[in-house]
């Protein structure tokens, strides 16, 4: 009895292993693993990201199939990639505080974890720790950002994570504020309670124009070329962003050919070694044959509610 269970143990096994190697979800595909350029890669079958620990942690490449969606420093030398930053900028201006956007992390890899801790910045009393794994339940990619008061006395912050893309795509996302903030500059279509901003890199007017709203449901989408680039992340109600920042913003620099794709949590109140995590899934498909990205189309709309499900 015990001989026949084992050959069938085993042919389980084998079907199991096959099936989940054929959808790229086996064990040894997800874990986070260092490349010989030094990047730490995850990938779920076709969908690949790459982290730079040398470069504060940043994402600088997502991509499906070999289709890239973000923008590299052939557009700007230092303005690339997915980066992370404490907001509200007016308590650091310009440039952004090397401890948190371009000096090297710490990478450790714990189970399915890639962990990336920063240095201390002694401005703004914060440390960043940046966490990603790969959740093949939804074929998302989940970017966990902690902000550490290591400081002696309370600070005021909120997340700010800030997405390079290339110019000629079209950005979307449901409102809840009823217009843009009234320092918006970025002209953008409101039809149907969606916002759409639609970029082409052959007419940009735009000089340094940037979007500034609160959004409804979480969620940014972008799509690029036959792409379909999606954030999904903590809904804040309005009024709790910092005093000249908002929960979704696109910025437009037209002269470098690259838009920024933003998302902000809360304002909140750290005391002395509090700390606070803000959490977001990167979703990258191709779009559906016979989608068409443009403006005011619904159907677009209703498929990203549908991968968010």
């Amino acid at each position: 009895m015990t001989g026949t269970k084992r050959p069938l143990l085993s042919l389980l096994l084998i079907l199991l292993f096959s099936l989940f190697s054929q959808n790229g979800f086996s064990q040894g595909s997800i874990l986070p693993v260092k490349t010989e350029e030094g990047l730490y890669k995850i990938n779920m079958g076709e969908l690949v990201m790459e982290i730079d620990p040398e470069m504060a942690g940043r994402i600088v490449s997502f991509s499906i199939k070999g289709k890239e969606v973000l923008s590299g420093p052939d557009a700007h030398e230092s303005n690339y990639g997915s980066t992370f930053w404490t907001s509200p900028q007016s308590d650091w201006n310009w440039p952004p505080r090397a401890a948190h956007d371009s000096n090297p992390y710490k990478a450790v890899v714990s189970g399915n974890r890639l962990i990336l801790t920063g240095d201390y910045d002694s401005l703004t009393g914060l440390r960043i720790i940046k966490t990603f794994r790969a959740n093949p339940t939804d074929t998302s990619i989940a970017v966990k950002y902690t902000l550490q008061n290591l400081s002696k006395e309370k600070k005021k912050v909120a997340a700010w994570e800030i997405t390079r893309v290339p110019t000629g795509g079209l950005s979307f996302f449901p409102k809840q504020s009823e217009r843009p903030a009234s320092y918006s500059t970025l002209k953008v279509k409101d039809i149907s309670g969606i916002i759409w901003y639609q970029s082409d890199p052959k007419n940009l007017k735009e000089m340094d124009n940037k979007l500034f709203i609160n959004g409804r449901e979480g969620w940014l989408g972008h799509v690029y070329k036959d792409l379909l680039f999606i954030k999904k992340f903590p809904d804040i109600p309005p009024g709790t962003s910092p005093e000249k920042e908002e929960e979704v913003e696109i910025y437009v620099n037209p002269v470098a050919g690259y838009i920024e794709l933003e998302n902000q949590g809360p304002y909140k109140v750290l005391n002395p070694v509090e700390s606070l995590d803000y959490e977001v899934n990167w979703y990258l498909k191709e779009l559906p044959e016979g989608f068409k990205a443009n403006e005011g189309n619904l159907e677009l709309v209703n498929y990203v509610r549908n991968v968010l499900k």
